[in-house]
């Protein structure tokens, strides 16, 4: 069975953010985690999108329409080697995933845009946390989440 325009969404985002890395030009390496996975063991880089459920927007007639926030937790290691400054860093990481985002801002077709909302830092001993917040719009068929028509 197919997966809904929902998920299809989380798991586009997911392989964008999987294309993050030095060697295509980005400031931070990004490597996606299940957010199922109990692994405690933090490393650079590490990332873990955590959708949130969608909430209901006014719609077309025939249609139902979203907004979706993803929660994408990025830490980065406070490398005594690193030449750029944590804030640096962190603005760098932010970018790198803005811009992935927005190459194709309607994910693929199923998307009507996605948007970037501010985003959150945290200093938490060896780690830095970056929390980006894309939130997407999208719609499907009222009667069929699988569908958009």
């Amino acid at each position: 069975m197919a997966n809904s325009i929902a998920e299809q969404i989380v798991q586009n985002v997911i392989t964008t953010l999987r294309g993050v890395n030095r060697g295509s030009g980005a400031s931070v390496t990004l490597h996606l985690e299940d957010q199922d996975n109990d692994s405690e063991e933090r490393r650079d880089g590490l990332c873990v999108v955590i959708p949130e459920d969608p909430q209901p927007l006014e719609s077309p007639l025939g249609w139902k329409q979203w907004d979706m926030t993803m929660n994408v937790v990025v830490f980065l290691s406070r490398s005594e080697t690193s030449q750029n400054t944590l804030r640096t860093r962190l603005a760098n990481a932010m970018g790198d995933i803005h811009k992935a985002l927005k190459v194709d801002a309607k994910r693929g077709g199923l998307a009507i845009h996605t948007y970037i909302e501010p985003p959150t830092t945290t200093i938490d001993g060896e780690f830095d946390r970056l929390i980006a917040r894309p939130r997407v719009t999208f719609r499907h068929l009222i009667d069929n989440p699988f569908s958009q028509g």
